[in-house]
């Protein structure tokens, strides 16, 4: 065991370089959560609840009008930027030189905000993971000096995982997603520390500002005795493994 967490470690010699490492993936773990929180308060808060009570023909052109939002703003705010969010992250992952344009970071930003806000057939997630890329690899870009060329891809998957981490409040599924995602190994090990240490911190900052509701709130009851009963029970359990065995087959199938 404690071989294997060596193995996660660099040389002595290179300790004071991964010190740097890690202390920047923090740095990008709070600026993807604040980034984060930005985009939620404009698209959930202001934009889509703004829809709420409004009447029916202005909510059914909402989603349209959003998207041509969305285009203008990629096409002129982005230098004909694509759409493309998590798959940026993937696209630069795998790049020899990975590039995520911060001239391009509002102008996609806002055209999600544009989309989410609304009405559009998009979630928080993509753009949360195109913001921690972004700051991830142009925070390693503006410290060159103290990186190598070969840990731009731990700060942009501590980047990745910061912005999964944030958006759903779960800082072990960010980091497993971003380590996961580009489906390489070669950078894994090395980036789990960075990856870690960037989703607790984006976690911790994006829930302070945003507060700690779940997404999906469980309703529940105290007992008399002191206790907590879930409004959860077998069968729902039964219903969530069965969706997610068809879930995986029509992935696979996909």
């Amino acid at each position: 065991m404690r071989a294997q967490l060596a193995d996660l470690l660099p040389p002595r010699g290179q300790r004071g370089r991964y010190a740097r490492l890690l202390t920047a993936a923090a740095v990008t773990g709070a600026l993807t959560a604040l980034l984060v929180a930005a985009v939620e308060k404009l698209a959930e808060s202001w934009l889509l609840h703004g829809l709420e009570g409004q009447p029916l023909w202005l909510i059914a052109v909402a989603p349209g009008f959003g998207l041509l939002l969305a285009w203008l703003l990629l096409r002129y705010g982005a230098a004909n930027a694509t759409p493309a969010t998590s798959d940026e992250y993937v696209r630069a992952y795998h790049s020899r030189r990975p590039e995520v344009p911060l001239r391009d970071v509002p102008a996609k930003l806002l055209a999600g905000v544009a989309t989410i806000g609304l009405g559009g057939s998009l979630g928080l997630e993509g753009p949360s993971i195109y913001a921690g890329a972004a700051m991830g690899h142009n925070l390693q870009e503006r410290l060159a000096r103290f990186f190598r060329r070969d840990e731009a891809k731990m700060l942009l998957t501590a980047g990745a995982a910061a912005g999964v981490a944030a958006v759903f409040k779960a800082p072990a599924t960010g980091l497993i997603f971003a380590l996961e995602a580009p489906y390489r190994d070669d950078v894994t090990r090395r980036a789990l520390l960075p990856g870690l240490l960037a989703s607790v911190t984006g976690y911790v900052t994006y829930v302070s500002i945003i507060g700690t509701t779940p997404v999906v709130p469980f309703i529940g009851r105290t007992l008399r005795e002191g206790g907590f009963v879930s409004g959860i029970d077998y069968s729902d359990i039964a219903g969530a493994v069965l969706l997610g065995i068809g879930a995986g087959l029509a992935a696979r199938g996909v």
